[in-house]
């Protein structure tokens, strides 16, 4: 896990632990700056379908110098692969 998605769940990683009394095997997060390059998943987030595509359409165009393809897109709602398809996306 990258180190900075750890330092964001720490505090949800105690908790978990406590609610757990500290059973075997529940240990807290800790970040680790030598984490392993892989896969980065990006969460988005929006009010509406349009924001939602703005936003993806945002991202791919910072990432498209690195000539990623495919994407995945990890939703239960179709409508947002269809308004990218929609959009020459």
């Amino acid at each position: 896990m990258p180190a900075k998605i750890s330092e964001c769940i720490k505090q949800i990683s105690i908790k978990i632990s406590k609610s757990f009394g500290g059973e075997e095997g529940v240990n807290v997060i800790t970040p680790y700056k030598g984490s392993p390059r892989g896969v980065r998943q990006i969460i988005v987030y929006a009010h509406t379908l349009e924001e939602i595509v703005l936003k993806i359409k945002a991202i791919y165009e910072c990432y498209k110098i690195f000539d990623l393809k495919p994407i995945a897109i990890l939703d239960k709602d179709p409508t947002i692969t269809q308004q990218l398809k929609l959009e020459a996306f």
